[in-house]
């Protein structure tokens, strides 16, 4: 694995094995800005992959968690509202 001075290491699952050996990386290897980010979504890659240049870490991962809670929605049936069905007019 090579490690830059800058490093996201995005997880689905806090608690996970890939989270849990992301945690040790970061303590093993102080030396080296790593952040470590549970519960990634799409939005939340999607920024950090379009927004990544001239920004600093900090600010590249709140804006990337911002968008991951964005992205984070509940779908609703919505009652279909229509005018009063005639039957008479047979088939």
């Amino acid at each position: 694995m090579i490690l830059i001075s800058n490093n996201v290491l995005f997880n689905n699952l806090a608690g996970g094995s890939p989270f849990t050996n992301s945690v040790l990386l970061k303590q093993e290897l102080t030396d080296k800005n790593i952040e470590v980010i549970s519960g990634t979504n799409i939005p939340m890659l999607l920024e950090v992959v379009l927004g990544r240049d001239n920004v600093e870490l900090k600010d590249l991962i709140k804006t990337a968690t911002e968008a991951g809670t964005k992205g984070i929605n509940i779908f609703e049936l919505k009652e279909k509202q229509h005018e009063d069905d005639n039957l008479d007019d047979g088939i």
